[in-house]
């Protein structure tokens, strides 16, 4: 699958779509059983680092412009500021509660 303009950082599957982050600071968002790209998600400024998925198919972003972002129906691209450097890693727990690490040796917890 081609469409990125820069390196792929991080993938996410959930629903029958795959999702990638890059670093031309886009999520794309692709069709897991037909292999082709469906959108592209526009809101960071720089590279797109972790992606991440809850069980209702809310998409976190998490990049190097120091934000984590919200993607869903009722939160397109909502922003989340929190951490001072860059958000390296994240994961939702079943409870739904988000977890992000960055490189300045934190988490948080959403």
């Amino acid at each position: 699958m081609v469409g990125h303009v820069g390196g792929v950082h991080s993938l996410v599957l959930g629903n029958d779509k795959l999702y990638s982050g890059s670093s031309d600071s886009t999520i794309r968002v692709w069709s897991a059983s037909e292999f082709i790209h469906l959108r592209t998600l526009i809101g960071h400024s720089a590279n797109v680092i972790a992606l991440a998925l809850d069980r209702n198919g809310t998409l976190f972003s998490a990049s190097s412009d120091q934000t984590l972002r919200v993607w869903s129906k009722s939160q397109e691209g909502r922003v989340l500021k929190g951490h001072i450097d860059c958000g390296e890693a994240l994961v939702v727990s079943p409870t739904g509660t988000l977890f992000s690490g960055s490189r300045e040796g934190t988490i948080r917890v959403w």
